[in-house]
């Protein structure tokens, strides 16, 4: 698309090419408006407005520049409303901002390696300071939160080390997805005791029934607030039970980042040596898989939670024998015990014979997604 032509801008000094959809906008977390003005300098751009867009009024006031700063909110700009002004004042169009927002990108994250995504699923749990069964009713209805906002915490997994912290709007899109709509009468969202899993990370063919439903979600000024109605199942009065006992100390939730500020570098982010530090990440989107009552409460500990799963896989990759025992545990469900660990037999039990361990072809981390995909589609389907 061209430049626009003179005269078609509005108040706020905004062009046509604003009108529209702007889906097709690239993703903006954590830039500021110092990083375009940067990106601007170094592709020669002018650094200060002209003299007519000096003499323009106040912006803010039109309806371009209201959808732009929503548009640029949603793709993560820090202050969109300060970028959708700084756009107005220099009178750049849409494709101008496109390839100034590209980059402005490398620039602020060292050559545009970093991703906005990280590669796997994520647990995080906190500790319930806040949760009460309702008196009204027959006490199967529990509120507590599920997450807090702005709370920092050490964590350490496949996105690397750094201190984390989420954004109080990390999961307004998912509750909206997750919410009641159309046909649809019930909350798309998931309950389920520690994920479904054993303790040893395991998955547990017990744990993986859902152990109640949502009757209501929502993002305030704390965290993620849940309202909760246990199901009349002996694992659901259990917890409710340790509930009352002060038993269950804490609650968690499982999903996908989609947008961290700044972003995730290539490699993960990594302490600095010199200084001891490590970066601090604000996760600022995310989908919701699922929460629910966990046996571990600490955020603290989240560092230990999130590299489970790349222990667990990094370990089945270089052992098959033990990949081939999880695949079965995926496929035949877990008891909760851990699993046996190859070594000298005990007393009065035979040495176990060698067996032939078969692969698929395909590498071992997909083997077990799949495996784990067919395991739970099992359990949905009983």
């Amino acid at each position: 698309m061209a430049d626009a032509k003179p005269g078609d801008y509005d108040a706020d000094g905004l062009d046509s090419s604003w009108d529209g959809d702007h889906s097709d906008l690239p993703d903006l977390t954590g830039l500021h408006v110092h990083h375009f003005d940067a990106a601007a300098a170094d592709m020669g751009m002018p650094a200060v407005p002209d003299a007519s867009a000096r003499a323009m009024a106040k912006l803010g006031s039109g309806t371009r520049f209201k959808k732009l700063s929503a548009s640029l909110a949603a793709k993560g700009a820090h202050d969109p409303a300060a970028l959708a002004a700084w756009i107005g004042r220099k009178k750049y169009t849409k494709p101008v901002f496109q390839k100034l927002a590209a980059a402005a990108a490398r620039k602020a994250h060292g050559g545009g390696s970093g991703r906005a995504e990280s590669l796997a699923p994520y647990y995080r749990s906190f500790p319930l300071e806040d949760i009460s069964i309702r008196s009204e009713g027959d006490g199967r209805t529990v509120e507590a939160y599920a997450a807090v906002f702005g709370v920092t915490a050490p964590v350490r997994d496949q996105d690397g080390e750094y201190t984390e912290e989420l954004d109080p709007a990390i999961f307004n899109k998912a509750i909206a997805d997750a919410r009641p709509q159309g046909n649809r009468k019930s909350w798309r969202m998931g309950v389920f005791y520690n994920h479904g899993m054993t303790l040893f990370g395991t998955p547990s063919e017990r744990h993986a029934m859902p152990v109640g439903k949502t009757l209501d979600m929502r993002a305030d000024s704390r965290g993620l607030w849940t309202l909760t109605r246990y199901n009349r199942t002996e694992l659901a009065e259990e917890i409710l039970e340790n509930i009352r006992e002060g038993s269950i100390p804490g609650y968690s939730f499982s999903g996908n980042f989609r947008r961290s500020s700044p972003l995730i570098p290539r490699g993960g982010f990594k302490r600095d040596y010199r200084t001891g530090t490590v970066p601090h990440v604000r996760r600022v989107e995310s989908t919701l898989n699922e929460y629910g009552p966990t046996p571990r409460p600490m955020y603290e500990d989240a560092a230990v939670i999130g590299m489970r799963a790349e222990q667990i896989l990094g370990a089945m990759a270089s052992d098959p024998e033990l990949a081939s025992r999880m695949i079965s545990m995926f496929r035949d469900g877990t008891p909760l015990e851990p699993p046996s660990l190859p070594g000298t037999p005990r007393d009065g039990e035979q040495p176990p014979r060698s067996r032939v361990i078969t692969h698929s072809g395909r590498p071992v981390k997909e083997e077990i997604q799949a495996a784990r995909s067919a395991f739970l589609q099992r359990q949905h389907r009983r």
